[in-house]
Order: structure tokens, then C-alpha cells, then sequence
């Protein structure tokens, strides 16, 4: 009964799949593992039971509507778990095409009240908006979540698994949970994707609002989201280099650009200490070969610096241009080797410059 919801390339909601193989993996406690086990799924938890193992856990599709607009198709799960109390568990997939969406609900009846709930899977982060829905993001991508629960209450209970696992980052259940015992429910989640998330310029989530969305941060001791110094918002990104052994290692999502254009990297700085937040821009064609002229040393050179006064926000602009064949860009910030420095990075924007 478990799914993926993918965005663009991205698995948004996933199974995180296997765990690293140990001497666990495959004996009588394989099914310890969280990720191996359906609390690791996006399937239901059922009277705090989760799915039982062997070929007599089968779901049975009992019905399938396959047309050009949607797909339906709907599961009876009832024989997954081993409850006395269950009567029928049935799970229903849509996925609209003409208006992208991925819809499941789950609908359960039991002989007395029983506590229900089901669960999302995800690598990414999520924040529950003014109106309930989820907002669930990947580094690049993102998913809105609205969830009906048919007036039942509930609440969510999120888990960081922490297993062994080859995915970047550790799993997140997010559970979606009924308040009370039920004797009837139905659950019902409705995934589309998020296109607005982080602004609508070339810079996704420049201010940093929406946590590390479109952003790889590198090392966590030299570059982490901090809510110590803000230019706009809540949030920005601290740098912390303290060695001259090393650098900052941060890279944006990339973003579609034009050929041979004109643009400027902006932003705003708050330098606590020291100096060297270096600004560069990679370019790619289309078959994502990277464009950038090397300098002698073989390094990517700088577009310029982050510079401002100590102590308070100061904006910088620097311009750049791409070069012929350019199709995609990608920023990266870099305080140099050399460079001792302390600082803060707020509202990154690209905008095209004057020609």
C-alpha cells in the first residue's frame, strides 16, 4: 500500500528503502528496523499495530478505473494487520492528471472504537501553514498536503528515523493521528506540488524562510540556518570559517538562465568577524557541461566578494554574465581558504541587469 510522489526528479514522499546490510538485516529481528517495517511507510498504523509480515499479508486490488484524465485504484489491506477488532481497511489512490494531483484516503471500520492513524514519508522538511496543510520539501522541490479527516481531530507526530541508512539524510515520518479511538474513519491526503515555495525569483528560498529549501549547505559546522541575525524574516545563513585549513561549501539549487545576459547576484551581509564570504556563479549547457573559464590555477574564479561593515546589514550587488550556451546556473558561496571569517547572508536574489 505504499507510495512515491515524485516532483520534477525528486522523490518528495518516498519509501527510504533499504537499511545497511548487518547480521539483523537478515535474521528473525529484520523487522526491528523502523525502515524495514511499515512504520517506516506511508501506510496506516492500525490500533497502534503495524503490518505483519508472509505471504498472508496481501493487499488485493478491488478496483482499477485507468483513463486519460485519472487513475483510481483502490486496495483492501485488511489482511496486513493483525487485529481482532478489524473489520475492513481499504485504501483508495487517485492520480488526476488534468490537475496534478495524488490523492489517498483511507477508510477503516472496526467492531469497537479503535485508535487510527496513517503516516507521510519524507528526506525533506516540512511547517504546517495557517489553513492545516502540509508544506513538505526536498532541497528542490515541494509538496502541499491537505489532510481530511471527515471532522475527526487529530494531530501529527513527527520522527527523525534513526537508522542505518544510505539516504543523504535520516527518514521523517510525519504521522497523521486521531485524536480519539474510532469505530469509523477516513483519512484523506490530497498531494500537489508547490511551485511558490521560497519566492518567485531565480533564487529559490534566498531569504531562508523555508529552512535548507533549495540549498546544499556542506558542512554543518561552518554553514547552518540561524535565526541570530535576520535582514528580513526570521532566518538567514551563518557562516562560521574559523580555519584556514578550509571554506564554506554552499550551493544552490540551479536555475534556468539565459544566454549571453546580463545579471547581478545580490543579497545582504552582516559581518560578525573577519572577511572572505566569496560569491560564484557556474554555468551549464544543456547537457550540463559546465561552461566556466578556469583561471591558471585550475580554480573557479570569483565573481567578488560579500563585503560590508562589521556589525550591521550592508547590501552587495555583483554582476556577471553567461556565456553563449548557457541554459542553467547555479550559485555557490565559498569563503576562501584563507579566509577567518564570521557573517551572515539574507535576501540572495539573481535579477537581470541592464544589456
Amino acid at each position: 500500500g505504499a507510495y512515491v510522489v515524485v516532483v520534477g526528479a525528486r522523490p518528495v514522499l518516498l519509501d527510504p528503502g533499504a537499511e545497511t546490510y548487518t547480521a539483523r538485516t537478515f535474521s528473525s529481528k529484520r523487522y526491528e528496523s523502523r525502515v524495514l517495517n511499515s512504520y517506516g511507510h506511508d501506510v496506516p498504523r492500525v490500533a497502534g499495530q503495524l503490518q505483519r509480515s508472509g505471504r498472508e499479508a496481501q493487499g488485493k486490488v478491488v478496483r482499477a478505473e485507468l483513463t486519460d484524465a485519472a487513475d483510481t485504484i483502490e486496495f483492501d489491506l485488511t489482511s496486513a494487520y493483525l487485529v481482532e477488532a478489524l473489520q475492513s481497511l481499504h485504501r483508495t489512490c487517485v492520480y488526476n492528471r488534468q490537475n496534478p494531483a495524488f490523492t489517498v484516503t483511507d477508510t477503516v471500520q472496526f467492531s469497537s472504537p479503535q485508535a487510527f492513524e496513517t503516516a507521510l514519508v519524507t528526506l525533506g522538511e516540512y511547517r504546517v501553514e495557517p489553513d492545516g496543510a502540509l508544506t513538505i520539501w526536498d532541497v528542490d522541490r515541494a509538496v502541499s498536503v491537505a489532510i481530511d479527516t471527515g471532522g475527526q481531530a487529530y494531530h501529527l507526530v513527527d520522527d527523525r528515523m534513526n537508522e542505518d541508512v544510505h539516504t543523504p539524510t535520516l527518514p521523517l515520518r510525519i504521522g497523521i493521528v486521531l485524536d480519539q479511538p474510532v469505530q469509523t474513519a477516513s483519512i484523506t491526503v490530497k498531494v500537489t506540488p508547490k511551485t511558490d515555495l521560497g519566492g518567485d525569483g531565480l533564487v529559490k528560498n534566498g531569504d531562508f524562510e523555508f529552512g535548507a529549501f533549495g540549498w546544499s549547505l556542506g558542512d554543518s559546522k561552518v554553514a547552518q540556518l540561524s535565526t541570530e541575525q535576520a535582514h528580513s524574516g526570521q532566518a538567514s545563513l551563518k557562516i562560521t570559517d574559523d580555519s584556514k585549513e578550509g571554506g564554506s561549501n554552499i550551493n544552490s539549487a540551479e536555475m534556468p538562465a539565459d544566454p549571453d545576459t546580463a545579471y547581478r547576484f545580490t543579497g545582504w551581509v552582516y559581518l560578525a568577524g573577519g572577511s572572505g564570504i566569496g560569491l560564484y556563479v557556474r554555468y551549464f549547457d544543456a547537457d550540463h557541461h559546465l561552461l566556466n573559464q578556469m583561471d591558471e590555477r585550475g580554480w573557479l574564479p570569483a565573481l567578488g566578494e560579500a563585503r560590508g561593515k562589521q556589525g550591521e546589514w550592508t547590501e552587495f550587488s555583483v554582476p556577471f554574465r553567461t556565456p553563449p550556451g548557457t541554459q542553467r546556473i547555479q550559485l555557490w558561496i565559498h569563503s576562501a581558504n584563507a579566509a577567518v571569517v564570521t557573517g551572515y547572508l539574507d535576501d540572495l536574489a539573481v535579477v537581470k541587469a541592464a544589456q
